[in-house]
């Protein structure tokens, strides 16, 4: 019997850690032909060939496989067709055949940070076997020695977390000599900033220079100040908002000038949020990812030269301290071993928390929430910065959006279309809340809705007009309105999100909405829509709600989170005190985007995340 052959290797896994592309047909065996279904038979040498084909459901919609088999031994496993984040999802998409063709079962780890990816590769080579007349437990069990990791070297500085924070601050690190020993508890880097559609924040660049603008960071604190009392809001740590202000130049120039990031057109715009007095806001040329993969690219210079470490599926457990101050991390790897190592300094770089559902319920601001992040952003990086003696705050914040769809595990599948005219939001009480269109604050009706669930209403007469629902992705692009009509009929048979009546009492019974409050609430409205005019909150596209009538239940959502550990200008962590903890420093969304000012900013998320990974790498490098 023929037997598998992958040669897999931890030191391949790191070496292409963050690959972006890739073939759509690549898996354990290479490149193969579009699935056609069913199975395939020939002869081979230890028994029947089979090849068999299955499909499962991933983080974005169906994943396909072909898996051959020889007899009942597994002998390639490849991915034929996906529609997930390749730099998110790479990891998986090549370990997890692999392993399965190396095991011979399906039972293998998923990799962290791509857990829908993995579990739904594996429902694909569980439904292939299925399609093949096998299960899992009819595979020749193999037992093999588990993939080896690697040790960390011997560094000056532990960054915690290889997001846009963590990898700017390692290569700004090893730019100036110092060496580096990366922690990332999922199986690639990047973070978030590999699936952000957004801009980056200029402030007084050379670029904005090239094209005429006159800024400096007084005039963005200013501005930061104007925009805040708009809000009803003030800047709470001013200082660290000028920190942010006098860095974010520097580090843009250095990504520009040195670093050589594609900036595409190289030409700023105004924020589409706020009005903005001078052009601040650049695209990367395709995308934070462009960033991403030249950062990375820079790293691997380094970990080549011996200056750097990247440890994957490497879960900092522990901050190492004493009444000195930090000293070191402990790290519990994906194999369940947990190692200590010893350094001079460590920067927190894990990221937010709005992965994590019950730290929103334990700061008390979503009851229900969703977010597009990955399920790395849960906040352990908080838990552990605050048994180390760490100073959180501005906790009970957020920056929402609303109508989120369908979460898998906090992570979102789909949006409802809040602009397609035609509907009006309610509550379970059956109440509107807000101004359904066009206003700047519709976040705020998922805030004040019951259980923070809102649902969007609408008759079956418009929706050939404009898509209703989307997929939650920025590599989908729009469905047409047929296909989310589709969508949509899916989402109303499995009974949870979205639902239809002919009659508004039969739709809030079947949505769980109070009937009687509803009723009178469509009563009303189709009134408004008579006289011309709505009273209660002056929605101006007026379009009665009659005939069948359709309801999804949505969800706000989160991308970032505004709260975070206390910091100094340098981005020192501090204390309950106030005072700096010794050896500990924090970078990126970490630290919340309210302290530094950037819960009221374009482009300040990735702005953020690379300045403040600037500014820690900086502090360090001076001691």
């Amino acid at each position: 019997m023929k037997k598998a052959e992958t040669g897999m290797s931890r030191r391949n896994f790191l070496l292409g850690l963050g690959a972006a592309g890739g073939a759509l047909a690549m898996g354990a065996a290479g490149c193969v032909p579009k699935a056609s279904g069913g199975t395939e038979a020939s002869q081979g040498q230890g028994g029947e060939t089979t090849v068999a084909t299955g499909t499962g459901v991933g983080r974005g919609g169906e994943i396909a496989v072909k898996v051959a088999l020889d007899g009942t031994v597994i002998t390639s496993v490849s991915v034929v067709k996906h529609n997930e984040n390749l730099l998110i999802s790479d990891e998986a998409l090549s370990r997890i055949p692999a392993e399965i063709v190396r095991t011979q079962t399906t039972d293998v780890d998923a990799v962290s940070g791509a857990t829908l990816t993995s579990f739904g590769l594996k429902s694909a080579v569980e439904n292939a076997l299925a399609n093949a007349g096998l299960s899992r437990n009819d595979l020749t069990q193999v037992a093999e020695p588990a993939i080896p990791r690697e040790e960390p070297i011997a560094a000056d500085v532990a960054i915690v977390g290889g997001g846009l924070a963590g990898i700017t601050a390692a290569v700004r690190l090893v730019e100036q000599g110092k060496t580096v020993a990366l922690f990332e508890e999922s199986g690639h880097l990047g973070g978030c900033a590999i699936a952000a559609y957004g801009w980056l924040l200029n402030v007084d660049t050379i670029m904005e220079a090239e094209e005429g603008t006159q800024d400096s960071p007084d005039q963005y604190v200013a501005h930061l100040e104007d925009v805040a009392a708009l809000y009803g809001e003030k800047l709470e740590y001013p200082e660290i908002a000028r920190a942010y202000a006098e860095n974010n130049g520097p580090m843009v120039d250095w990504l520009d000038t040195e670093l050589n990031v594609d900036f595409g057109a190289r030409t700023g715009g105004p924020g589409i949020y706020d009005p903005e007095e001078v052009n601040r806001i650049y695209h990367f040329n395709n995308y934070a990812r462009s960033a991403v993969r030249t950062l990375i690219d820079k790293l691997h210079e380094g970990v080549a030269q011996g200056q750097a470490s990247v440890s994957l599926e490497a879960r900092v457990t522990k901050l190492l301290s004493d009444e000195s101050g930090v000293h070191g991390v402990e790290v519990t790897y994906a194999d369940g071993t947990v190692s200590e190592y010893e350094f001079a300094s460590v920067i927190l770089c894990t990221g937010g928390f709005c992965h994590s559902q019950q730290l929103q319920q334990d700061f008390g601001i979503y009851e229900n929430v969703g977010t597009c992040n990955p399920s790395t952003a849960e906040g352990h990086g908080i838990d552990i910065a605050l048994e180390a003696g760490c100073q959180m705050v501005l906790a009970d914040r957020s920056a929402s959006y609303g109508g989120g769809v369908n979460p898998l595990g906090g992570e979102l599948r789909y949006l409802a279309n809040l602009s397609a005219g035609g509907q009006i939001w309610v509550d379970a009480r059956g109440k509107r809340l807000i101004k359904e269109d066009g206003t700047r604050f519709s976040q705020k009706a998922w805030d004040d809705a019951e259980h923070n669930e809102m649902f969007v209403v609408f008759s079956e007469g418009t929706l050939p007009a404009r898509p209703i629902v989307n997929y939650f992705s920025y590599l989908e692009g729009e469905l047409s309105p047929w296909q989310s009509k589709a969508m949509l009929d899916e989402l109303v048979e499995g009974g949870q999100w979205a639902f239809t009546g002919e009659t508004p009492e039969e739709l809030a019974g079947a949505a769980g909405i109070d009937p009687a409050a509803f009723a009178q609430t469509i009563a009303d409205f189709n009134g408004y829509c008579n006289a011309g005019s709505d009273p209660e909150f002056g929605v101006e596209d007026l379009r009665k709600l009659e005939g069948k009538l359709y309801a999804i239940k949505t969800i706000p959502y989160l991308l970032m989170a505004r709260g975070g550990l206390r910091v100094s200008p340098k981005a020192e962590a501090l204390d309950e005190s106030g005072n700096p903890i010794v050896g500990l420093f924090v970078a990126g969304e970490q630290i919340g985007l309210h302290q530094y000012g950037g819960m009221i900013s374009n482009g300040a998320g990735l702005g953020g995340a690379t300045t403040w990974g600037y500014i820690a790498a900086n502090t360090v490098a001076s001691l």
